[in-house]
């Protein structure tokens, strides 16, 4: 597994350029990342007969995942610890160990004995197997004051007629050192209106995303924030739609639900 110590000073460098009503508020020496990556696979025993074939099937497990280590001198406890029980189902430091540990597991649930295979870091890796779980981490938004970050957890069982996926988001107030929930944007009532909001803009939009079927908010309160101070909030394939449309996302911009946001939302991203 690789483990490279990185700084976003780039990256916050660009968001600044594009955002330059909200000064920045710390050094950008101070935000600094670790990119975790690791790819395995393995030959399945008897997995041939199995499933039909001339040779034994082939899985693989990949993680690339881009975790924070600093952020202007805040505890981060919190967002590392929300991004890995999201990414592993677990929390701690030792991150060989927690991927050693993903890697084995995500092998073992096959249900067959398995031998490790030299893994091609050139060639299309994912492409190549027939079945895999794949982790992915990133930043979706940097802007001065505001992270979203971006999970992505696939899967391709053997010989399925798709893959699956689920994308989730954490959201981070850079300035506070405070991790976003959607509580902490609207309030109880805005909680309650959402639905109706939601299912309002996807009317608005259904030539684009097609028909959906929006009664809730979804899953887990699932939403980021985009570089306009827009509220995205985002549905997994099958949730509101069919496969065929993906993960739908449903935008509502803060000025036009001012009844709805706190004080806190309002100082955030209207100010």
């Amino acid at each position: 597994m690789k483990l490279q110590a990185l700084t976003l000073s780039a990256i916050l460098a660009a968001s600044l350029a594009a955002c330059n009503s909200k000064p920045q508020t710390a050094p950008q020496s101070d935000l600094t990342f670790e990119h975790l990556k690791s790819r395995v696979a393995y030959t399945l025993q008897g997995s041939a007969s199995a499933f039909a074939c001339d040779s034994d099937l082939t899985f693989g497990s990949s993680v690339d995942l881009l975790l924070p280590t600093a952020i202007y001198n805040h505890d981060i406890t919190t967002l590392h610890d929300s991004i890995l029980t999201l990414a592993f189902d677990t929390v701690g430091t030792d991150y060989p160990a927690i991927v050693s540990h993903y890697e084995k597991a995500s092998v073992e649930q096959v249900g067959f004995k398995y031998n490790p295979i030299k893994v091609d870091t050139v060639a299309p890796f994912l492409a190549n197997l027939d079945g895999y779980t794949q982790v992915q981490g990133n930043i979706a938004n940097l802007t001065p004051r505001i992270l979203s970050y971006q999970l992505i957890l696939s899967e391709y069982p053997m010989h399925a007629a798709h893959g699956d996926y689920t994308i989730r988001y954490i959201n981070y107030d850079m300035q506070q050192g405070r991790v976003i929930a959607l509580e902490d944007l609207f309030t109880p009532e805005g909680i309650k209106a959402l639905p109706k909001l939601l299912k309002d803009r996807a009317r608005t939009v259904v030539s684009v995303i097609g028909p959906t079927a929006v009664t809730q908010i979804p899953a887990a309160n699932n939403y980021f924030i985009n570089n306009q101070g827009n509220i995205e909030f985002a549905y997994q394939p099958y949730e509101i739609a069919s496969y065929a449309q993906g993960a739908v996302q449903l935008k509502i911009a803060p000025y036009l639900v001012t009844e709805y946001l706190t004080p806190y939302a309002k100082s955030l991203l209207l100010e």
